[in-house]
């Protein structure tokens, strides 16, 4: 029979066999299990992007994740449109462009969420004319004519008292609303068009402009009104709303041109807007024409 033979064995030596099988035991390697990743943000390209109705755009969402990381989360991401009237949007972030306006695609996941700003304009191969406007200075009057689609040719069609002095008419491109400048009284006149052509009065109408306003330009989406104002050097931005006409002012404006402001002009993507300063001889540069920054 075999006696049991006693072994000293350090305290310092049995606690580190105790961590490490502790250790063994949480973890297998030792090293503890990193925290799940959790994403933090999401970011869609290309971002305010402008195309015309009828075309499509294929947006990607890349999101950010807690550990520093990216990835592609198109297809887990749940998309949505702000305005389906205008843009519809498939689960793969496919847009399809229904109607001129800026409608906001927005890319969900949880709680997080990102959006891109929409430019959609006017197809060029829908844009034809059947109406024509004339603002005659001498009498404050608006002429309006129809237009033979064939020739050309303009057949008067009746004309509306607006204000005094009117330099400038603009029709915005859903076709449904006109605007007259009335540089002599400060205001800006405008109608609604019916399907004959004929003009009405929009409630509210003629809408206050400080400044003298004596050019008048609509951006491609039919959401801006933007009036240069020749007595003050500035520029003034208004709201159209697409369903009544009416104008409301932006918080911002008026901004700041330069002496004599007198034409407007903006690119056809609606990104840039140029205004022409007369008494200044020079040209003001805008970029985002819906915030005017300079």
């Amino acid at each position: 029979m075999e006696h049991l033979k006693k072994i000293q064995v350090p305290v310092c030596q049995m606690l580190l066999a105790f961590v490490t099988s502790y250790l063994s035991a949480c973890g297998g390697s030792g090293t503890p299990t990193p925290p799940p990743k959790i994403l933090r943000s999401i970011e869609i390209t290309p971002p305010s992007q402008s195309f015309a109705v009828g075309g499509s755009l294929q947006l990607s969402a890349a999101g950010t994740y807690s550990d520093g990381s990216t990835g592609n989360v198109t297809s887990s991401v749940t998309w949505s449109s702000s305005d389906t009237t205008l843009a519809s949007v498939n689960g793969s972030g496919d847009v399809s462009a229904l109607a001129v306006g800026r409608p906001k695609i927005t890319a969900t996941s949880g709680s997080v969420n990102g959006s891109t700003q929409l430019i959609l304009t006017g197809s060029a191969s829908n844009n034809v004319p059947r109406l024509a406007f004339v603002p005659n200075m001498a009498d404050g009057t608006l002429s309006a004519y129809t237009v033979n689609s064939s020739t050309g040719q303009l057949r008067h069609n009746g004309y509306q008292l607006v204000g005094g002095f009117p330099g400038s008419v603009v029709v915005e491109p859903r076709n449904k609303f006109v605007y007259v400048a009335n540089s002599e009284d400060s205001t800006i006149t405008a109608f609604a068009i019916d399907q004959s052509g004929g003009l009405s009065p929009i409630s509210g109408s003629p809408f206050k402009d400080d400044g003298n306003p004596l050019a008048l330009a609509v951006d491609p989406s039919g959401t801006y009104l933007y009036s240069a104002n020749s007595g003050s050097g500035t520029v003034v931005a208004l709201l159209i709303n697409s369903s009544t006409g009416a104008l409301s002012p932006l918080a911002a404006s008026p901004f700041s041109a330069g002496a004599g402001s007198g034409a407007l002009a903006i690119d056809p993507s609606g990104h840039f807007l140029f205004v022409a300063n007369q008494a200044a001889n020079n040209i003001s540069a805008f970029t985002s024409p819906s915030i005017l920054e300079p």
